[in-house]
């Protein structure tokens, strides 16, 4: 007991809420968010699919516009969304995927 108290004493001496962070909830500091880097993500990619639904105005026909329009905004949401997905945690797909087919399964 004495040496469980003496190891958590060294461990915590320095930066306790780190060695909390660390020890018991396995949070790596050097891992937290970035709230920089994703503003500029989000601007850099509102900025590159902003075209989708303009493209879609100028090049679909007339009576299709409105469709083409929703269409590709949703097609271009869905795309950003796999892409932050992906860029947060290369394995999303993965394992999320696998439950949520597991679930699907489950209720049939």
């Amino acid at each position: 007991m004495e040496l469980a108290k003496k190891v958590a004493e060294q461990l915590s001496a320095h930066d306790r809420l780190g060695a909390h962070m660390r020890d018991e909830l396995g949070i790596d500091q050097t891992a937290l968010s970035r709230p920089m880097q994703a503003a500029w993500i989000s601007a850099v990619s509102f900025a590159a699919f902003a075209g989708v639904p303009v493209a879609a105005l100028l090049l679909a026909p007339a009576a299709l516009r409105i469709p083409m329009i929703a269409a590709l905004s949703l097609v271009s949401l869905a795309v950003l969304g796999a892409l932050a997905a992906i860029s947060a945690e290369p394995r999303f797909f993965g394992r999320r995927f696998e439950l949520l087919l597991e679930a699907h399964l489950r209720w049939r």
